[in-house]
């Protein structure tokens, strides 16, 4: 936890996330946020991904 907060305080910066990669000055999808908010659900998203990968893979190795 006190990782995190370090994390938080050293990044608050607010960067441009843009969802739209064909347009730069004017995108469909875009957010300002500060940069710990888009590394935690990076990390988040993450997390997510690989559980349900390891659920997956678990699944089909069950005998039965």
């Amino acid at each position: 936890m006190l990782v995190a907060a370090a994390i938080a305080v050293a990044n608050r910066q607010d960067v441009f996330l843009s969802l739209d990669p064909f347009s730069y000055e004017t995108p469909a999808v875009a957010f300002r946020l500060p940069l710990f908010a888009v590394i935690f659900v990076a990390i988040g998203l993450g997390i997510l991904i690989g559980w349900a990968a390891s659920a997956v893979m678990r699944r089909g190795n069950r005998p039965g």
